[in-house]
């Protein structure tokens, strides 16, 4: 049986309007839209702590800042927490707007976001002030199942857009049939997470991605 979306995600999927002849663009949002992880980063230090850019894992790359002592899991987890209230300032990555107004000109645009559902309205209005205004997904979990989903309801091809490599995984065990497009703007990001090997694209700047994005809505990609 098909893994379906999280049950407090289907009303979400529902009630987005999808056009069944035009094709569809599925985009995650944080360090594809916005800079999150610079954020985060900028937000531990006004508290006295860094990470490191180690690894991805918030296990052992937060530091205090006097005496570089690494800081509890369990804290690390409950400041990044803290952090998603400011979802609403983070700073957009260059070009991104620009590139999904031209994308949009060929294509249904979806923004697909995993982050807590108490902040969605802050993420709603700086998507808003930010010129990024489509519909947004507030996803729980792996984003195959929520991508399946409205992929069905759309045109071919579909596009998914993510910078993790198990949201890219995840797309491909549920949805063969969509495009995945690996992208990651940040270089220090680029360097934690590694490959995607289910990709079938991969951009680290948004002119780069619409270029790969306008080629495959037109046919000339696969």
């Amino acid at each position: 049986m098909t893994k379906m979306p999280h049950p407090d995600v289907v009303p979400q999927l529902e009630a987005i309007p999808l056009d069944s002849t035009r094709p569809l663009v599925v985009c995650d949002a944080d360090d594809v839209l916005f800079h999150f992880l610079a954020g985060f980063a900028a937000f531990l230090v006004e508290r006295g702590l860094y990470f490191d850019w180690t690894s991805y894992s918030l296990d052992g790359t937060i530091h205090f800042a006097e005496d570089k002592r690494p800081l509890a899991l369990e804290k690390a987890g409950a400041l990044l927490n803290e952090f998603f209230d400011h979802v609403e300032d983070l700073e957009p990555i260059e070009g991104a707007s620009r590139a999904l107004g031209v994308i949009a000109e060929w294509a249904q645009i979806v923004i697909m976001t995993n982050i807590p559902a108490r902040v969605s309205e802050g993420r709603r209005r700086s998507l808003d002030r930010h010129g990024l205004s489509y519909p947004m997904v507030t996803n729980i979990g792996g984003k195959g199942p929520a991508v399946k989903y409205l992929a069905s309801r759309a045109g071919r091809p579909t596009v998914f857009i993510d910078d993790m490599p198990r949201q890219h995984a995840s797309v491909a065990k549920t949805s063969r049939e969509v495009v995945l497009l690996h992208f990651v703007a940040e270089p220090r990001i680029e360097a934690l997470l590694g490959e995607a090997p289910q990709c079938h694209h991969k951009a680290t700047s948004w002119p780069e991605a619409q270029r790969i994005v306008a080629g495959v809505l037109n046919g000339n990609a696969g």
